[in-house]
């Protein structure tokens, strides 16, 4: 049986089930299998609907806590670079809206204190955006 090895910088087409592998090989405890997710996460930092996925992750409960909190770590991030009108690449604004408002439902129900936090974390920094003009809830 033939063995499939992943190269780093090898990129996959944007998936919800390839953001979870990505996400599985970054949190990985072999360094080898960090720097292939992360790479690949990075090669779909500017495409559509990448933010949303990693949401999806973010609120799926069967996911290992450790694959939750990388997700919500990088859309907290990319939160920084792209939510701006501004921003090269910006995240478009059906997305945007998407995920502020699976936020705050999240941040009632999420029993995790740590990425609790860091969900709360991410809102805050969307508020800090776009708070008071494009702000709604």
């Amino acid at each position: 049986m033939a063995q499939v090895v992943e190269l780093p910088g090898e990129s996959s087409p944007l998936t919800l089930q390839n953001v979870l592998s990505a996400l599985v090989l970054a949190a990985s405890s072999t360094q080898q299998q960090v720097q292939t997710g992360t790479k690949q996460l990075q090669n779909w930092e500017t495409q559509e609907k990448y933010y949303s996925f990693l949401q999806d992750v973010f609120l799926d409960y069967s996911v290992p806590a450790e694959v939750r909190y990388l997700s919500i770590i990088q859309l907290k991030n990319g939160i920084d670079k792209y939510w701006r009108k501004s921003a090269i690449n910006g995240i478009k604004k059906e997305e945007k809206d998407r995920i502020k408002i699976r936020a705050l439902q999240a941040g009632l129900v999420e029993p995790a204190p740590l990425l609790a936090l860091q969900n709360a974390l991410m809102i805050a920094k969307i508020m800090r955006s776009e708070f008071p003009h494009d702000w709604y809830g």
